[in-house]
């Protein structure tokens, strides 16, 4: 499978977090996503920033993360009362389950979280 992205941010938009999210986490997080890829760019999905005016948010958000090497989950206890965090989170643990992750063989998974 091709990869569009390097990581998906899922996180609960709004105040307090949208706003860390923007200011603090992204900037620390790509520099630090380049180094642990060691390759010269990473492209990372943040909402905002990828969807463009006028585009159908739902489809986006699948495509994204039909094409995202993993999810980066920035969870808050709003996160979990949002529909669509609860459903982008169910979708990478889906991917996990269809791909054989988290197993012995592969213990890894596709969602960090950063909690």
């Amino acid at each position: 499978m091709g990869y569009e992205y390097d990581a998906f941010v899922s996180y609960k938009r709004g105040f307090p977090f949208g706003d860390w999210v923007h200011e603090t986490f992204l900037p620390l997080f790509e520099p630090l996503l380049v180094n642990a890829l060691n390759q010269p760019s990473a492209k990372v999905f943040v909402d905002t920033a990828e969807i463009r005016p006028g585009e159908s948010w739902p489809i986006s958000l699948k495509n994204a993360l039909a094409h995202s090497r993993c999810l980066v989950a920035i969870w808050s206890p709003s996160y979990f009362h949002s529909e669509s965090c609860k459903r982008e989170l169910s979708v990478l643990l889906r991917r996990e389950r269809q791909e054989g992750y988290r197993t012995l063989q592969k213990p890894n998974g596709l969602i960090w979280d950063k909690s």
